[in-house]
Order: C-alpha cells, then sequence, then structure tokens
C-alpha cells in the first residue's frame, strides 16, 4: 500500500480524487444528458399526429355531439384538430391531432389553427362557453365560418346573438310529435310519460312534452338539490333499470319509456327493463355514440332517437357541401322501429 506521508503528497491525494470525481460526473452528465432529454422532449410535445392546420376543421369539446362530428368528418378525409380543455389520456387518441388549453383564449384558438381554419365549432356543454368562444374566434377577425352547438332550447335565442354561422340545436320538438298520440290532464301515473335520465336532451323533451301540457314522470339516479326542480314536477329517484323503480314511476301502465341518459348501454338495458314487465308500453331509447346505434337496435325499442349521432353527420355534410334533405333528417334523428320482438 502507498500512503502519503508529507503535507504535499497528501494534498495532491485529495486533489486526485476530487478531480476523478468531477470528471467521471461531466462524462457521465454528457453520455446521459441527451437520452433524457430527447425523452422529456417526447412527452412535453406530444399531441398524438400533428398536420398541417390550415383550410381544417377545429372541433372544440368533449361531448357526444364533439366525437361523433369529428369522427363523421375524418371519415369523409376532412383534416380536423380537435381542443380539449384536459388532456386525454395515454393512448386515448392516437394520430389525432390535439391542441389542449382554454378555447376562449385566442392565443389557444392560434395554436389550434383556427385563424386558418375552414370552419371552428364550439361543441361544448355549456350554451356560455360555446357562444364565447364564437366571440373569440370572431375577436381574430380571420372571417373562419363557426358552429356554435345548443344544449338547452331556452338558450336558443340568447346564442344567436353571438351570430354564429351555423347553430346546432337538440331537435327534439318535431321528432316528439311521432310518439304523442292522446291527450293526458292529470299526473296520475297512467297514460303519462316517463323520461329517463338528466341529459340536455332528457331535460328538453321534459320541457317540451310539460309545455303541450302531457303529464311526465321524470326518473333520476340521484335527488337534485333543492330548489333545482319545481314542486309541481312529478320526480322518481332510484335505478332506472330496476324493475321495482320502474313501476314505481308508473312505467308499466305509461304511455312511453324514455331512456335519454349519457351512457347508451344504460338506455338498452331500460329498454330490456321495461320490457321485463310485459306490459307493452312502448319504449324510446336516445342513442349517444354512432357506433352503438346498431347495437341498441337490437334490444327492439320501438323507437330509437340520436340527435346527438345526427348533429355530428349533419354538421359534416353541411360543411363538406353535401346535400341535405328533410327526410333524411327525420330518417336518421328519429327512426321507428319496425321489427317484431
Amino acid at each position: 500500500d502507498i500512503v502519503p506521508l508529507t503535507a504535499e503528497a497528501r494534498l495532491f491525494t485529495l486533489s486526485v480524487i476530487v478531480l476523478g470525481v468531477a470528471v467521471f460526473a461531466t462524462s457521465l452528465t454528457a453520455v446521459i444528458a441527451p437520452l433524457v432529454g430527447q425523452s422529456l422532449q417526447r412527452i412535453i410535445n406530444r399531441k398524438g399526429a400533428t398536420m398541417k392546420r390550415e383550410n381544417h376543421f377545429v372541433v372544440i369539446g368533449n361531448t357526444p355531439l364533439a366525437v361523433n362530428t369529428w369522427r363523421e368528418l375524418a371519415r369523409r378525409g376532412r383534416p380536423v384538430t380537435r381542443l380539449l380543455r384536459e388532456a386525454p389520456e395515454e393512448g386515448q387518441l392516437k394520430d389525432v391531432d390535439v391542441v389542449v388549453g382554454d378555447p376562449s383564449m385566442t392565443e389557444v384558438l392560434r395554436e389550434a389553427g383556427a385563424d386558418k381554419a375552414e370552419a371552428v365549432l364550439a361543441m361544448l356543454a355549456d350554451d356560455s362557453e360555446n357562444a364565447f368562444c364564437v366571440l373569440a374566434v370572431r375577436e381574430l377577425g380571420s372571417g373562419v365560418r363557426t358552429v356554435a352547438a345548443v344544449n338547452d332550447a331556452r338558450h336558443l335565442s340568447r346564442v344567436k346573438l353571438v351570430q354564429p354561422d351555423v347553430v346546432i340545436a337538440p331537435l327534439v320538438s318535431q321528432s316528439l310529435q311521432r310518439i304523442i298520440s292522446r291527450k293526458g290532464t292529470s299526473m296520475k301515473r297512467e297514460n303519462h310519460f316517463v323520461v329517463i335520465g338528466n341529459t340536455p336532451l332528457a331535460v328538453n323533451t321534459w320541457r317540451e312534452l310539460a309545455r303541450r301540457g302531457r303529464p311526465v314522470t321524470r326518473v333520476l339516479r340521484e335527488k337534485p338539490e333543492e330548489g333545482q326542480l319545481k314542486d309541481d314536477v312529478d320526480l322518481v329517484v332510484g335505478d332506472p333499470s330496476m324493475t321495482e323503480t320502474l313501476k314505481e314511476a308508473g312505467a308499466d301502465k305509461a304511455e312511453a319509456v324514455l331512456a335519454m341518459m349519457a351512457d347508451d348501454s344504460e338506455n338498452a338495458f331500460c329498454v330490456l327493463a321495461v320490457r321485463e314487465l310485459g306490459s307493452g308500453t312502448r319504449t324510446v331509447a336516445a342513442v349517444n355514440d354512432a357506433r352503438h346505434l346498431s347495437r341498441v337496435k337490437l334490444v327492439q325499442p320501438d323507437v330509437v332517437i340520436a340527435p346527438q349521432v345526427l348533429g355530428g353527420e349533419l354538421t359534416a355534410m353541411l360543411l363538406s357541401g353535401e346535400q341535405v334533405t328533410p327526410e333524411f333528417v327525420m330518417q336518421r334523428v328519429f327512426q321507428q322501429n319496425t321489427s317484431e320482438p
């Protein structure tokens, strides 16, 4: 063993140790840093597929209408950029051009190429946010066409005041006329309508039926907050797929039961539960996702209503210059099931 004895030798040995560690750390950093840097860069810049954001469509929101519109445009080979408030989960939107941010901010809209887009479609769940997005696009001053979705029929005239080029509103009133055939005045839970769910479609359907003087019982999974529903609203709280809950709502004596929840599988299951009652009550099933349309039809509801699906397809057709006829609209939004159970 060699042991430094003098002060000079000890100082020299100490300097060798310190410099050796420093040289090793520097070398390690030089080798690993580029590898780590590239990985971080991929994570930070991950936005799905990238494309030239010009003459494309910007679809804002993650509602069923927004998702179906994006799918219909993509199916037609049209370039689409999705604008979401929150980043999707890993692998959820693979090969999709996505921008994450506040869609009412002009900086975020510019990042999505809204100032160079063919059209910007505001399809959030909040009507006020859709109106604000239209105003933000107009603030860009590029003259890009705007489409605004309206979820609540009471907001229709208000949204029109911001002057979007196109307004997509729930097609409820005309469609329901075809399943209303008798009049009823008393809330006796007999010859009435049972509306299941608290989606915009369910709420607008309930309002339109009530406005026409039709007796309606609402079925909700959870009890609404105090003052949220007026005292004169007939309400049943419980699991709508349970026959006990349906009987409490008078589904076995109803004119029709309308399953209008956000989950297509739950709507289909409710139709099966009503059929299980064996009363022959007519059923209406809402479809939120176009991919589930044929599957929901297999449970044989009397009527399948798909305004969210139609909204996406109709928007894509209009923006692509395809011909839209009244017959096509009625056929797609309100599909009578003629097959026997």
